[in-house]
C-alpha cells in the first residue's frame, strides 16, 4: 500500500518536510541528554570507606556519600543540575508511555505493543530505574550502582530508536529488533532451563568435595555463573589434573557440550539466518513503514504550529485532486508468440507472463482547477482502454 500513488508521494513529502527534521531534532536533543546522564553517573558522589577490609576477597575502596555530603562544592551543584535534567527526561518518557497505555488500552499495550516494539519496554524500564535511583539518593541508601548501570545500558541502547530514521542504519536496526523479539526471547527461555538444570546438577556433584580443588562450582552462585560462561563458550571446561574428579562430572559435561554447543547454538544460528534472509528481502519496505509510523507519531504529539516551523511552504496535498497517469508500451508480436496457436490464456507460463508484461511508468500529477471535471472521465477512459486491449488479444 505504501508504494501506491499518491500515497508514496504524500509519504515522501511529509517525511522530508516534517518527519526528518523532527527525528533529527530529537536525535540531537537525546544525544545531549544521554551525555548529561553519563556525566552524572560517572561523577557520582563517593568517599573512602570508613572501615578496613577484613575479607581478602573484598576489593571495595569507596562507598556512597550521604545526601548531606553529596552537594557541597560547586562541582556538586553542576552535577545536581545534570541530575535534575535526568529526572525530567525520565518523567517525560514515563508520561509518554502512560499516554500510550490510555490511548490503546492496557491489554493491547501489554499483549501487543510491548512485544512488537521493544522500545516501549526500554522507556518504561529506564524511567523506573531513574526513579529508583532518585529514591536511593534521597534516602542515602546504598546500592544505587545497580539501577545506575541499567540506566546507562538502556539509555545508550535507546539510541537505536533514532537510528531507524536513517536509511543507512534503519533497515539493520529493524532486523535487530525483529531478531530480538522473534528469536532471542524464545532462545533465552530455553537457555535458562538448560543452565538452571546443569548448574544445579554440577553443584550437587561437587558439594561433598574440597572447594579449593575446582572453585567454579564451590557454591551455587559460582555454579550458575560458570555454567552460563560454559554455555556461551567463554570459559573452558574446569579441570584439575592433580586430583580425581567425580565420574559424574564427565558425564554431565559431555551431555552439556552436546546440548549447548551442537544443538542449541546451531539452532540459534539457523533461526537468526532465516529471519535475516526474510528481512533483507523487504528491508526497504519495512524502513518505509517505520518512517511512516514516526511521521504519524510526530503529527499526534506535536502541535500544528510546531510542525509548520520546520518547512517553508504549506503543503495541502490532501485537499487537492490528483490523477495517476499510466504510460504503457505493449509488444503485440511478443503476445502472439507467447500464446501460440489458439492457446488458452490461463495456461500461459510464468516466463511468458513476465515477458509479455507491459512496461509501465506511473506518475502522479496534481490537477489544476480547470481540469477538475476531467477526473470524472477517468473511469470511462479506462473502460475504453480495456475494450481496445481485448481487440488486440483477438487479433
Amino acid at each position: 500500500m505504501l508504494n501506491i500513488q499518491p500515497v508514496k508521494e504524500l509519504l515522501d513529502i511529509k517525511w522530508n518536510t516534517h518527519g526528518r527534521p523532527y527525528l533529527l531534532f530529537l536525535s540531537v536533543v537525546y544525544t545531549m541528554y544521554i551525555i548529561c546522564v553519563s556525566f552524572c553517573c560517572a561523577n557520582r558522589p563517593l568517599k573512602h570507606r570508613p572501615d578496613n577490609a577484613t575479607n581478602p576477597r573484598d576489593i571495595i575502596v569507596y562507598v556512597q556519600k550521604t545526601l548531606q555530603e553529596s552537594y557541597i562544592t560547586p562541582q556538586d551543584f553542576v552535577r545536581l543540575a545534570g541530575e535534575i535534567i535526568t529526572v525530567i527526561g525520565a518523567i517525560i518518557m514515563f508520561l509518554l508511555e502512560v499516554a500510550q497505555v490510555r490511548r490503546v488500552g492496557s491489554k493491547s499495550f501489554i499483549y501487543h505493543q510491548m512485544w512488537t516494539d521493544p522500545f516501549h519496554v526500554i522507556r518504561l524500564c529506564y524511567s523506573c530505574l531513574v526513579f529508583v535511583t532518585l529514591v536511593l539518593r534521597v534516602t542515602s541508601t546504598d546500592g544505587e550502582v545497580v539501577p545506575m548501570s541499567g540506566i546507562l545500558v538502556l539509555g545508550w541502547g535507546y539510541m537505536m530508536y533514532f537510528a531507524q530514521g536513517f536509511q543507512m542504519l534503519g533497515p539493520f536496526t529493524i532486523i535487530i529488533q525483529k531478531m530480538a523479539v522473534g528469536v532471542l526471547i524464545k532462545y533465552f527461555c530455553l537457555m535458562a532451563m538448560v543452565i538452571c538444570g546443569y548448574s544445579t546438577a554440577l553443584y550437587v556433584v561437587f558439594q561433598p568435595t574440597n572447594s579449593t580443588a575446582i572453585g567454579a562450582f564451590n557454591n551455587y552462585s559460582f555454579s550458575l555463573t560458570s555454567t552460563y560462561q560454559l554455555f556461551l563458550n567463554i570459559l573452558n571446561g574446569p579441570a584439575n589434573y592433580n586430583v580425581d574428579l567425580p565420574e559424574m562430572y564427565f558425564i554431565l559435561y559431555t551431555s552439556f557440550c552436546v546440548i549447548a554447543f551442537l544443538l542449541m547454538f546451531n539452532l540459534l544460528i539457523a533461526m537468526m539466518g532465516d529471519i535475516q534472509a526474510a528481512m533483507t528481502k523487504k528491508k526497504d519496505e519495512l524502513w518505509r513503514a517505520q518512517i511512516l509510523d514516526t511521521t504519524i507519531m510526530m503529527e499526534k504529539r506535536f502541535a500544528k504550529g510546531c510542525r509548520c516551523c520546520w518547512c517553508n511552504r504549506d503543503i495541502k496535498m490532501e485537499e487537492s485532486p490528483y490523477v495517476c497517469v499510466e504510460e504503457r508500451r505493449w509488444h503485440p508480436l511478443s503476445l502472439m508468440e507467447g500464446r501460440g496457436n489458439d492457446e488458452d490464456p490461463e495456461t500461459e507460463t510464468t516466463e511468458n507472463k513476465s515477458h509479455n508484461a507491459p512496461i509501465t511508468s506511473l506518475q502522479v500529477l496534481p490537477l489544476p482547477p480547470v481540469l477538475v471535471n476531467v477526473v470524472g472521465r477517468v473511469g470511462e477512459l479506462k473502460e475504453e482502454n480495456e475494450v481496445q486491449r481485448e481487440k488486440v488479444y483477438q487479433i
